[in-house]
């Protein structure tokens, strides 16, 4: 159906996501903005079926999902755009349209939704977000 739109068949699902950590100083993977399948636990970005979700570890940003983590830049609480493209192999994230690296994709993770969670340590705020297919 999507290539029937776009024209093309796509590669990737890309969330894009504007907000900000209103309090950020906490190791924990249970604050989040990013995706996850129906059968994730609701309360852990690292838990099984976690696509990728952008959490604090109280010093840098940090992508992570049950197959693995990658630390980015230093953790603020500015408002950014965030963003995560996952395609079958591998999900790149970025903040401000800059790359913060790459992990290996979950797989059977499909479908999936864009998600964001608050715990006690750290508190992230969306602001606005949306969900595309991109070749």
């Amino acid at each position: 159906m999507a290539a029937k739109i776009l024209g093309v068949t796509p590669t990737k699902l890309v969330f894009e996501i504007y907000g900000k950590w209103y309090s950020s100083g906490t190791n924990e993977t249970t604050s989040w903005i990013g995706g996850l399948t129906r059968t994730t636990s609701d309360t852990d970005a690292a838990a099984a079926g976690s696509a990728g979700c952008i959490t604090s570890n109280g010093t840098n940003f940090v992508l992570t999902s049950d197959n693995g983590s990658d630390v980015g830049a230093a953790v603020d609480t500015d408002p950014h755009w965030f963003r995560i493209e996952v395609d079958v192999t591998t999900t790149e994230w970025f903040i401000d349209d800059v790359s913060q690296g790459t992990i290996a994709t979950e797989t059977g993770i499909w479908p999936l939704a864009i998600s964001t969670r608050r715990a006690p340590g750290n508190s992230p705020q969306l602001a606005q977000g949306r969900v595309y297919y991109a070749a």
